[in-house]
């Protein structure tokens, strides 16, 4: 994909995972991927890819608290090369984003790496920042409370899928603010964004 497409003519795979932990260069591992695919700024969804993922190690009773995921869910889930090399394939040229995208790649492409599969290659925009551009002076930043702000309720927090659909009403909404701002374009949207 060029980095000079409009924002209106791309698909974007709205992309989240759950994970054992905060740091995937210390052993935490993915648990659980969701992601959506829409049609260009209309933000039609035009595909769901969602799969809980088996860590190849126990969950700490922390993450379980946190995303309900616990092993016994775990088990029989299949490993993440086989999931990825599937995630990679739905995902195709699309522009991905996600709510702290850093994190949400970080995982990705360490498990990939671990697979000893290629990289993700794509254009990856934050809708993190996204929010602190276009929502100055919130109290806090957490998706739950972004996604309530603007109207999204009874999301489920803390699930890959749910926190992919809340990530995509932000999209949704934010595309056309950041367009009215002058930023029409991914490249634009990533050099914005520091990347």
């Amino acid at each position: 994909m060029a980095l000079e497409t409009d924002l209106d003519e791309i698909d974007w795979v709205v992309v989240d995972v759950e994970t054992t932990g905060l740091h995937p260069d210390s052993g935490d591992r993915i648990c659980e991927i969701g992601a959506v695919k829409y049609d260009h700024m209309r933000i039609k969804e035009i595909g769901q890819f969602q799969s809980l993922i088996n860590p190849d190690r126990a969950m700490p009773t922390v993450a379980t608290q946190i995303n309900g995921i616990h092993d016994d869910m775990l088990r029989t889930a299949p490993t993440a090369g086989g999931i990825l090399s599937d995630f990679c394939a739905f995902a195709g040229d699309s522009v991905l984003a996600a709510y702290n995208a850093r994190f949400d790649l970080s995982f990705i492409q360490m498990e990939l790496n671990r697979a000893r599969l290629p990289l993700l290659a794509l254009p990856v925009v934050d809708v993190l920042w996204m929010a602190r551009r276009l929502l100055p002076g919130l109290r806090r930043y957490k998706l739950a409370y972004v996604a309530h702000e603007i109207g999204v309720k009874d999301h489920n927090a803390h699930r890959a899928m749910g926190d992919v659909l809340a990530t995509g009403h932000l999209l949704k909404d934010f595309l056309p603010k950041l367009k009215a701002q002058g930023i029409n374009t991914v490249g634009e949207l990533m050099r914005r964004q520091g990347q």
